[in-house]
């Protein structure tokens, strides 16, 4: 899907952490590991043919978080706001033609809320999978 996005479509890699590859242009893809609740989700889909999440990342999470919910024809949730392992908080809902959507924290954003909350630059990086000189960088370290 990346390779798809990349060269097919021309968008550009901001940041690759290997399951979760973010463009530029704010479209996030990511593969979720077969333990992962959404992937119960998407189990029911053949390999190959739509078994993906299309992903958003915001700074304001809290105010696209209440846009969401407050969409006027009514909006499926397949969760509430929850604390995905490496810290970044996320909801998954599905659009009007029934596409699972995650609204999450950018990266940038999470990752220096877990140091603000007190996390060593070393536990930030161990947590989050970011390497350490892109949390210092983050954090302005």
């Amino acid at each position: 899907m990346v390779r798809f996005y990349r060269d097919v479509l021309k968008q550009e890699v901001a940041s690759d952490f290997g399951a979760c590859v973010i463009f530029k242009c704010g479209l996030s893809v990511w593969t979720p590991k077969e333990t992962h609740p959404v992937a119960t989700h998407t189990a029911r889909f053949k390999p190959g043919t739509g078994r993906f999440e299309l992903c958003f990342e915001t700074d304001a999470f809290d105010d696209a978080h209440r846009r969401v919910l407050q969409h006027p024809h009514g909006i499926r949730l397949l969760h509430e706001t929850q604390t995905e392992p490496w810290g970044q908080r996320t909801i998954r809902f599905f659009d009007p033609e029934d596409n699972l959507v995650e609204l999450g924290e950018s990266i940038p954003c999470f990752v220096r809320r877990l140091h603000r909350e007190g996390l060593s630059l070393d536990d930030v990086a161990q947590k989050t999978s970011v390497p350490l000189d892109v949390v210092k960088k983050m954090c302005g370290a």
